[in-house]
């Protein structure tokens, strides 16, 4: 992993608080607590390639006159 610049690791927590009872599975707190760090994870990459605003369209119903479609 560490010869690649496009991985990141994430930090999983192994409390035995985040298990269920017997112990094999992850409880819903455990997810979710990595879904929450999953989205700050990707939120902290697309803040950090982002480098210019979007590009916005116009709406689907408005008509451009220069593309009309011929029916021959």
């Amino acid at each position: 992993m560490s010869t690649f610049n496009h991985v990141n690791i994430l930090n999983i927590p192994t409390d035995r608080s985040l298990h269920t009872t017997h112990g094999l599975h992850i409880n819903k707190r455990a997810k979710n607590l990595m879904a929450n760090n999953l989205v700050k994870e990707i939120k902290t990459i697309y803040s950090a390639h982002r480098t210019a605003s979007p590009i916005v369209l116009p709406w689907g119903d408005v008509k451009d006159q220069t593309h009309e479609v011929c029916d021959n």
